[in-house]
């Protein structure tokens, strides 16, 4: 037999694999790797730029949710259809090549969703930070749209707002 016989195209069962790889692949730029592009550090001082910026923020943490979700059910997609993979490679006769072939590509299931899951422990910190700023956000925006008078009473405003 020569390699060429085993090509994903000839063989069922590599056919298999390479549908079940592809998706995968695309699925690597996921929209949760993508960092804030809203630096905490650069805070607005006027009322309608904070409230913007708080608005960035929950649309940014809504977004981070749903690519989480969408990834737990990829995982789960993927742990539901790895038995069938395996049934179907085990009622196969198997060559040697067809046997190291599904040790890679599962070997490659494993990779994508370790990386997945760290994609979805990384959105989790960046959506705990948003979440952590979003009271401050919220408390300078209140300073911002209820500024305080100068006076014994009331305090010094740059002093509020730098709390």
């Amino acid at each position: 037999m020569t390699m060429s016989q085993f090509t994903p195209f000839r063989n069922p069962c590599g056919a298999w694999l390479v549908l079940l790889v592809l998706p995968l692949a695309c699925a690597s730029s996921s929209p949760v790797l993508a960092q804030d592009s809203l630096p905490l550090s650069a805070l607005p001082t006027d009322p309608p730029k904070a409230s913007e910026r708080q608005n960035a923020t929950r649309q940014t943490l809504a977004e981070q949710r749903l690519a989480i979700e969408q990834l737990r059910g990829e995982i789960a997609r993927l742990n539901l259809e790895q038995p069938a993979r395996m049934q179907a490679l085990s009622g196969a006769t198997a060559s040697t090549a067809l046997v190291e072939q599904a040790r890679l590509d599962s070997d490659a299931l494993r990779l994508k969703q370790e990386e997945l899951q760290t994609s979805i422990a990384s959105a989790k910190r960046q959506i705990k930070t948003l979440q952590e700023t979003i009271p401050g956000l919220e408390a300078q925006e209140q300073l911002l749209k209820n500024p305080a008078r100068d006076g014994p009473e009331f305090g010094n405003r740059a002093k509020q707002l730098s709390q």
